[in-house]
C-alpha cells in the first residue's frame, strides 16, 4: 500500500502456496519471513473458507518468528463468514454444507476450524471467544470466534497490545489491525475507470451469477471476456491460458482496468504481465480491492504510457450485482 508522497508502507508477499503440499507451504513461509526486516509487524492472510495449508503455514510462521502465538480470526462478517464455538458458517450454514463443499480443487469437508488446523499442525489449537482472549503459557493457535465487526476489533486490539502475538485471518482482521496500529488518514480517491475488461475464472455459482448479470447489464466501456471453462476446475485449472487470453484482450482494447474474479486466474494474468508489483488504492466494494500497476512495470513491448488498474475479487462471495455495483462506483456515477 502506498502512502501519500512516500513509498509503500505495507509489503504484501504472495506465497501462492494454497495448492502445494503442507511441507512445501511451510518452507515457503520460512523463506518469505527472511525477505523482510525482523522488526516488521506480520499479518498472515488466509482464505475465508479454510482452503489451503493454513495449519502448516501458521505453525511455520510461529516457528520462523521465534515461537510466537498466532491469533487466528477466520470471521469476515461483512461477507457472511461468521465463527461460533470454532465452527465456520457461510451465510448461516456450516461451511461443509455450502457450495464450497463442491469446490473442484479444495472441497470443504469440515466446518470445525480446530479440526481443520489440527490435521495440519502440531501446535495446540484452542477456540476462544474474543472477550476471553488471554496470553497463553506456550506458543499455540488461538481460533477466535466472530459474528460481528466488534468481535474482529476486539481481537485486533488484543494482538496489537501484546508482544509475541501475530494476527492471521481474512482481510477483515487486517483492516482492524491497520486501524489499531495507526491513525488512518483520508483514503485516496478511487480511479476513474471508463473502460475495463471483466474476466471470470471461477466456476463457483456466485461468480457465474455475477457473470450472467454482467453479460446482461454492463454499461458502455466495460466488456466481458468469457473464458473457456471445463468441469474439472474451470479456467482456474489453466491460469496461464487465462493469462494469455486476457493479455491479448488488454493489448487489443487498451482499457483503463481489468476486473478479475478468481484468485488463480488473477495469478495467471499477472504472471503473463511479468509479475509486476501492485500498489493498493482502496475497494470498489467490500472485498473487491483496486490496485495499480505502473506503466513502467508493464511489458515494454506494449509501449503503454499510462497505468493499468486491477480490480480483483474471490470467486465465492458477493451478490449477483457486485460487478455492476463496482462499475457504477468506478465510472464516477455512484461515488462516496
Amino acid at each position: 500500500a502506498e502512502q501519500a508522497g512516500e513509498g509503500p508502507g505495507v509489503f504484501v508477499l504472495d506465497t501462492e502456496s494454497r495448492h502445494t503440499s503442507p511441507s512445501k507451504a511451510a518452507g515457503v513461509i520460512h523463506r518469505a519471513t527472511r525477505t523482510v526486516p525482523r522488526d516488521s509487524k506480520f499479518f498472515k492472510k488466509t482464505d475465508s473458507t479454510l482452503r489451503g495449508n493454513i495449519g502448516s503455514e501458521l505453525e511455520a510462521l510461529s516457528s520462523a518468528l521465534g515461537g510466537v502465538t498466532i491469533v487466528y480470526v477466520p470471521a469476515y462478517p461483512e461477507l457472511g463468514r461468521t465463527v461460533r464455538d470454532g465452527v465456520l458458517y457461510v451465510d448461516g450454514k456450516p461451511l461443509h454444507q455450502t457450495e464450497f463443499a463442491r469446490d473442484p480443487l479444495n472441497p470443504a469437508t469440515e466446518s470445525s476450524i480446530p479440526a481443520v488446523l489440527s490435521a495440519q499442525t502440531g501446535l495446540p489449537v484452542h477456540a476462544v471467544s474474543p472477550r476471553e482472549l488471554k496470553l497463553p503459557d506456550a506458543p499455540c493457535i488461538l481460533v477466535c470466534d466472530g459474528v460481528r465487526e466488534e468481535d474482529i476489533a476486539l481481537a485486533a486490539r488484543f494482538v496489537t497490545r501484546n508482544e509475541n502475538l501475530v494476527g492471521a485471518g481474512p482481510s477483515a482482521l487486517a483492516r482492524e489491525l491497520a486501524r489499531d496500529l495507526e491513525q488512518p488518514g483520508p483514503a485516496p480517491p478511487l480511479p476513474l475507470v471508463q473502460t475495463c475488461v471483466v474476466v471470470n475464472g471461477s466456476l463457483h455459482p456466485r461468480s457465474l451469477a455475477q457473470c450472467r448479470a454482467a453479460r446482461e447489464s454492463l454499461r458502455e466501456g466495460w466488456a466481458l471476456l468469457e473464458l473457456q471453462t471445463d468441469a474439472t476446475g474451470g479456467e482456474s485449472s489453466h491460469p496461464e491460458r487465462a493469462g494469455n487470453a486476457v493479455w491479448e484482450e488488454i493489448r487489443r482494447r487498451d482499457p483503463d482496468a481489468i476486473l478479475v474474479s478468481g484468485g488463480d486466474t488473477a495469478h495467471g494474468i499477472l504472471r503473463t504481465l511479468g509479475e509486476p508489483p501492485l500498489f493498493s488504492i482502496g475497494e470498489a466494494a467490500p472485498g473487491v480491492p483496486v490496485s495499480r500497476i505502473r506503466a513502467a512495470d508493464l511489458p515494454s513491448s506494449w509501449g503503454r504510457t499510462r497505468d493499468l488498474y486491477v480490480v480483483s475479487k474471490a470467486g465465492g462471495f458477493g451478490d449477483a450485482r457486485i460487478v455492476l455495483d463496482s462499475q457504477a462506483r468506478l465510472q464516477n456515477r455512484k461515488r462516496g
